[in-house]
């Protein structure tokens, strides 16, 4: 074994050739520093001829004491960070991650559809056990007297459009927002722990099999159960569980099953592990202040109903059906008494549990923050990879010693993100379609507002490579863009567009090819508004023009019921729509305001003149 000589220090070397031991660093780290204090000791007296000035030797000494303390510290360093409590064989859980199509920050309007959609699917189950609309189908099947979870299964169907996984957590906000009485931020939590909750579904039928009650089970196909971790296959390949259970204090008597969600340790990050242990408690003091209300109502009524029973059975005979009845009405508080009294003991019981878990989990506090550490910083170094890889090859996500790849299409840019970041996207501008950079390139004004256009993309992934559309009947001087995806500008037939009619076009963003035209002809400078998924533009009939709402496709929505000045401006607020502008004949500006739902004329606002 060689030896390493410093002065009087003799050192082993690490026979491995790897210097990995702490202790070995350390004790190699104070011989270089022993041996730089020797050096130093004997080229003193040279030095004191030369620096007899006292307060240069005492800089001297107070440089080298800096610096000999910091190598000790640094040399420490690994020794304190090593924990021997830690296992060498300690699992980590690594994150769920999902691969989106795009980064693109949401905008306002679509983050408040996406929940608004969620909303309204929570109206509809709570009134008639389903919903269907907006690309989303929701069914509730809860029977508690049925062995067995109960659910909500929320389908994405074929035809929805979701690009990216923070949307469809938005669409979960919304609805457990309404369906459950959950806070907007308290719900994107839960939403969040129910995203991860399905995609371990994913990969392990057995976390739902045997689980669930066969009603519930009956209602899903197993090749959808649960969420992918690509967002290639969410449309019509996605059915999320929402475990319930019953609560008395809450709407329809349900409420999400937060034991289930959070039974398995998925590596969600750590504040919204504290987020829901601070939920869980604000619910479970909320629905015992409830279910003290409750009780009290109950015990009144029942006080009630005896004195009535009191009253008819004085005369027997006379009253004898509706003394039955009372009695049934007796017995049927008395029930609804004793659920609210099982559902507080049970109440008692989580708070109890809650306490000893918590006891449990500070006498173990070091080894879980070590080993929570440990596993984010693992996660963060995976999720990195996984990004960068997503660009050029597969996107590969390792969880529970499963291996799930997802194909990536060259032509589609994608990220990889969890659930737990951020709720927004990374922010972009307003003309980045498809991950593409889009203008239009003017070629010539013609007149009366004509304008010959092209369609151009800079491709920032291909070293901006320059791409120009093949459709080149464009007019006007800016284009909108639809969904995430593709653009609406204003068309032409033929070659002397100002003679021709004026169409809705939209234009692929991944190839800049026409995708679909307005059979109704336009304003040839119509402002184009895209809000909800539909598109706002002045359409031309006849001499006359009127406000139109186009679907996607752009086949004609609604129509307003009042023809209106082609030279006016769109403002939307609330459910109305106004339409500011003049006659474009120096007339006087009228305001006309429409009901944004059927684009009814509600009234006319005339500014008083000067």
């Amino acid at each position: 074994m060689r030896k390493l000589m410093f002065h009087p220090v003799i050192i082993e070397e690490n026979p491995s050739g790897l210097f990995c031991s702490s202790e070995w660093i350390l004790a190699h780290c104070c011989a270089w520093v022993l041996k730089i204090r020797l050096t130093w000791t004997e080229n003193r007296r040279d030095s004191i001829q030369k620096f007899r000035n006292s307060s240069m030797l005492r800089f001297k000494n107070q440089a080298l004491t800096f610096l000999i303390t910091a190598i000790t510290f640094l040399a420490v360093q690994p020794i304190l960070a090593e924990d021997p409590a830690v296992s060498e064989d300690t699992v980590r859980v690594p994150a769920v991650n999902f691969e989106n199509r795009t980064n693109r920050r949401a905008t306002p309007a679509a983050r408040e559809y996406e929940r608004n959609t969620g909303i309204m699917g929570a109206d509809e189950v709570l009134k008639d056990g389903e919903y269907s609309l907006r690309g989303i189908s929701i069914v509730r099947v809860f029977d508690p007297s049925t062995e067995g979870l109960g659910a909500d299964i929320v389908t994405i169907d074929p035809q929805a459009d979701f690009g990216h996984i923070n949307a469809i957590i938005r669409v979960l906000q919304g609805y457990l927002s309404k369906a459950f009485e959950y806070n907007l931020e308290d719900a994107a939590v839960v939403a969040r722990y129910i995203v991860y909750y399905n995609a371990r579904l994913r990969n392990d039928a057995s976390l739902y099999q045997g689980k669930y009650s066969e009603d519930v089970l009956a209602k899903v196909d197993p090749d959808k159960a649960g969420i992918d971790r690509s967002f290639r296959n969410w449309s019509g390949n996605t059915q999320i569980f929402i475990p319930l259970k019953k609560n008395l204090v809450r709407p329809g008597e349900t409420d999400v099953n937060r034991e289930e969600i959070t039974e398995e340790e998925t590596g969600i990050n750590e504040d919204d592990k504290t987020d829901m242990d601070r939920i869980d408690e604000d619910r479970k003091e909320e629905d015992k202040d409830r279910l003290d209300e409750k009780e009290e109502e109950l015990q009144k009524k029942k006080e009630d109903t005896g004195k009535k029973l009191e009253e008819l059975q004085k005369d027997p005979e006379k009253n004898k059906e509706a003394i039955e009845e009372t009695k049934e009405e007796i017995n049927k508080i008395e029930e609804e008494q004793k659920e609210v009294q099982e559902q507080k003991e049970e109440l008692e019981q989580g708070t109890t549990d809650s306490t000893d878990s918590t006891d449990s989990t500070d006498s173990n506090n070091t080894t879980d923050s070590t080993d929570s550490t440990d596993s984010n910083n693992t996660t963060d170094n995976s999720t990195t990879d996984s990004t960068d890889s997503t660009d050029s090859t597969n996107t590969t996500d390792t969880t529970d010693g499963k291996e799930e790849v997802a194909t990536t299409d060259t032509n589609t840019t994608t990220d990889t993100t969890k659930p737990d970041e951020t709720l927004e996207e990374i922010d972009k501008s307003e003309n980045v379609i498809a991950e593409k950079i889009l203008f239009l390139r003017i070629l010539r004004y013609i007149e009366g507002g004509h304008y010959s256009n092209e369609l151009w993309a800079i491709d920032p992934k291909k070293d901006d490579a320059l791409e120009k559309s093949p459709y080149t009947n464009i007019c006007g001087r800016e284009f909108v863009g639809l969904g995430e995806e593709s653009v609406v500008v204003i068309g032409y037939e033929g070659s002397a567009h100002n003679d021709s009619s004026h169409n809705l076009v939209v234009i692929n963003g991944k190839d800049l090819l026409k995708k679909a035209q307005s059979a109704e002809e336009v304003f040839w400078r119509t402002p184009m508004v895209t809000k909800d998924g539909k598109i706002y533009a002045f359409v031309k009939d006849g001499n006359s023009y009127f406000l139109g709402r186009f679907n996607a496709d752009l086949t004609l929505d609604a129509k307003s019921s009042d023809p209106i000045s082609q030279n006016s401006d769109i403002t939307f607020y609330g459910e109305k729509i106004y339409l500011t502008g003049k006659s474009g004949n120096g007339d006087t500006t009228t305001i006309q305001v429409f009901n944004a739902g059927d684009l009814k004329l509600l009234k006319t606002i005339t500014p008083p003149a000067n």
